[in-house]
C-alpha cells in the first residue's frame, strides 16, 4: 500500500507531521510543514497490530517541500519548550529519496541520538538525494553530519541565512492561494508565567504568551482582570512567542488573573486560560 501527500499546508503540529508507522512506501510533494514537533515518523511500537514487518525495501520520496521543526510548550519529555527531529526512524523503516527540499531547525532535537531520532537523513537509509537545503539557526555547527554530495550530485547545502526559508515560504504561499474565509480563531496560552516563570510579579516583568494561527497572528493583548496592560504585542520572537515588558508598579499590590487575547487579521479572537498572579512591590 503506497500513500501520497501533495500540496498540503500543516502548521504547529504537536506530534509527527507525517506518520508512516506501517512502513509503507510513499511520496511527499509540494507541501509546507510550518512547525512540527517531529518531522516524519516511520517507526513501529511494541505490540503494534498488524505487525508491519520489514519495510526496508520500501521507499519514501520527498520533493519540492518545506519542513520546519517547532519547539512546543508541552513536549513529550524534557524541559519546555523543545522539539525532536526531522526523522523518527526504525531500523526496518523505508529508505528515503530527497529532492529540492528546504528544512529548517532553530535548535538541536531534544532526544538527539536517542530513540532513532535524526536531524540528518537516517543512517543507511538514503537512497537518492539532490539539491536540498538545511537552514540551521541554532548555536554552533549543525549537530549531525549532512552529506554534501550523493552519487556525484549535490545533496545538502547548510545555510544560516533565515531569509532562505522566509523566501521559500512566501513563494509557496503565493503559488497556493486560498479562497476560503478565515473563520478560525488563533490558539493561545500563557507561557511565562504559566508554563515557566514566577507568578509573583515585582518591578518590571516580562510576560510571554504562545499564539499561533493558521494564517498569521495579528496581535496579542495581555490583560489583568480583563483590563488591558501595555500595548498590543504585534511581533513574535522567537516564532509563536509574543512578549510584553511591563512595569508592575502601575497596578496595586494584590492578586489578579492574567490572560492574553490573540487576534488574527480577520478579527477572530481567542483568550488564553487565566493564570493567577500576585503583584508584590
Amino acid at each position: 500500500m503506497n500513500w501520497t501527500i501533495r500540496g498540503v499546508y500543516f502548521k504547529y503540529m504537536r506530534d509527527d507531521c507525517v506518520e508512516d508507522d506501517s512502513l509503507y512506501s510513499g511520496t511527499i510533494e509540494d507541501s509546507l510543514f510550518d512547525g512540527c514537533y517531529d518531522g516524519i515518523s516511520a517507526r513501529t511500537w511494541s505490540g503494534q497490530s498488524p505487525n508491519p514487518g520489514d519495510g526496508s525495501t520500501n521507499l519514501i520520496v520527498m520533493k519540492n517541500s518545506l519542513l520546519r521543526l517547532q519547539a512546543m510548550d508541552a513536549p513529550y519529555s524534557g524541559t519546555p519548550p523543545n522539539h525532536n527531529a526531522f526523522w523518527k526512524w526504525d531500523p526496518k523503516a523505508p529508505k528515503v529519496a530527497l529532492y529540492n527540499n528546504i528544512f529548517r531547525a532553530d535548535a538541536d532535537s531534544w532526544e538527539h541520538g536517542k530513540s532513532g531520532m535524526y536531524l540528518a537523513p537516517p543512517p543507511g537509509k538514503l537512497a537518492d538525494c539532490a539539491d536540498n537545503t538545511m537552514v540551521w539557526l541554532g548555536s554552533g555547527r549543525f549537530p549531525e553530519p549532512l552529506p554534501s554530495t550523493f552519487n556525484g550530485k549535490p545533496c545538502f547545502t547548510i545555510t544560516t541565512d533565515k531569509s532562505v526559508w522566509d523566501t521559500a515560504v512566501a513563494r509557496w504561499r503565493a503559488n497556493h492561494p486560498t479562497t476560503l474565509s478565515d473563520v478560525a480563531a488563533p490558539i493561545v496560552s500563557l507561557f511565562s508565567p504559566g508554563i515557566v516563570g514566577s507568578t509573583t510579579l515585582k518591578g518590571t516583568v516580562t510576560l510571554t504568551a504562545t499564539a499561533v494561527d493558521d494564517r498569521e497572528v495579528a496581535g496579542v493583548q495581555f490583560k489583568l482582570d480583563g483590563q488591558s496592560i501595555g500595548a498590543e504585542v504585534t511581533s513574535e520572537a522567537p516564532l509563536t512567542k509574543f512578549t510584553l515588558t511591563w512595569d508592575s508598579h502601575t497596578k496595586s499590590n494584590g492578586k489578579y488573573t492574567l490572560t492574553a487575547t490573540a487576534r488574527d487579521a480577520a478579527g477572530n479572537t481567542q483568550t488564553a486560560t487565566g493564570v493567577t498572579v500576585t503583584i508584590s512591590n
